[in-house]
């Protein structure tokens, strides 16, 4: 009789066990988790950031071209102004 009182003393015990080593698994993987998590909202926040200063790479480029073709034109323009009143006065 008393074999069977340890068995039934020891289930729990082993059962508790059992428990103890799932629950530290099942951490283990939700820390995993949480660090795959952050390592993809950091890439998104770098994607973000590269479309952000790209746009703006862009954007000040585009800027710049414009500004250089407007005084183009306006050089242009003095450039012709200054040959017809040069061919007219000749």
């Amino acid at each position: 009789m008393s074999k069977k009182g340890r068995s039934k003393a020891e289930k729990p015990e082993v059962l508790i066990m059992s428990l103890q080593a799932a629950n530290e698994d099942l951490r283990t993987k939700l820390t995993d988790i949480q660090i795959e998590l952050h390592q993809e909202k950091s890439k998104e926040n770098v994607n973000i950031l590269d479309k952000y200063k790209y746009k703006e790479a862009r954007g000040n480029a585009m800027q710049h071209t414009t500004q250089h073709n407007t005084s183009t034109r306006y050089q242009q323009q003095q450039q012709q102004q200054v040959s017809y009143n040069n061919s007219g006065t000749t």
